[in-house]
């Protein structure tokens, strides 16, 4: 019998490593669905309704908000916030509905084109990976181990989640827990990169899934916008009515 080739050998001590790289991402993947509540749960529960009040912070000032957000995974969410500006107060509401988008504040509505659509598409996104089954039943998308790490002096599990036509993301899950602490990823605002680091905390169960009552982003390591949700219904499904054009 003809021995392995050193090129041969290589190739398969590679594809063995990488193989078992995978098996331990799926493994972070495991213990996550599980904590959040299991993959019938999970599954089961595509929708979400949500009432939150905030604050954004921005050129040194702070601006409090409150609103409400419906969204049903894969492709549809409506927000609608009013945020207090001081000399005004602004209603914003933008609703995603598969390929078609709108915005409409204080009343005027306007179709989202271009940036705004493919920005309001990669948030809806997100929340479909957060979702956490997607990552191991959809070919689509690519899971890798990151390592260890730690998210506020606690260690976590990290993952690089990969798909053609969407940025990457680094999630980070409690080690102790399996929850998702941490989302990470570079994204272009305001015509530069900017690193943009969403934090998730107070889960709490909801109709048998773990549900992030708080939540705060940072760009770039500082604060923008820390939110509270003061309401919150997971659901199997929502009216079509709620997306559409406001």
């Amino acid at each position: 019998m003809r021995c392995f080739t050193t090129l041969t050998l290589a190739f398969f001590c590679f594809f063995v490593a990488r193989a078992s790289a995978d098996d331990k991402a799926n493994a972070v993947i495991e213990k996550a669905i599980k904590a959040h509540g299991g993959q019938a749960n999970l599954t089961k529960y595509k929708a979400v309704k949500v009432k939150v009040e905030g604050v954004v912070y921005e050129d040194g000032k702070e601006f409090r908000f409150a609103g409400s957000i419906a969204g049903q995974l894969p492709d549809k969410l409506r927000e609608e916030i009013q945020i207090d500006l001081g000399e005004q107060k602004v209603t914003s509401i933008r609703v995603l509905n598969g390929r078609k988008g709108w915005r409409s504040e204080n009343g005027k509505t306007e179709e989202l084109k271009g940036v705004d659509l493919d920005r309001a598409k990669d948030e809806e996104y997100q929340n479909y990976l957060e979702n956490l089954v997607p990552l191991l039943k959809d070919k689509q998308i690519q899971v890798s181990l990151i390592g260890d790490d730690k998210v506020n002096d606690k260690p976590v599990a990290g993952v690089k989640i990969s798909a053609k036509g969407y940025t990457d993301r680094k999630f980070f899950f409690d080690k102790e827990s399996g929850l998702l602490v941490k989302i990470e990823q570079t994204m272009e605002r305001d015509g530069r990169q900017m690193n943009i680091e969403s934090f998730f905390s107070d889960y709490k169960p909801i109709n048998g899934v773990m549900f992030a009552m708080k939540q705060a982003v940072h760009r770039d390591g500082q604060k923008y916008i820390e939110n509270d949700a003061t309401d919150c219904q997971k659901l199997e499904k929502l009216d079509n009515s709620t997306f559409a054009k406001p």
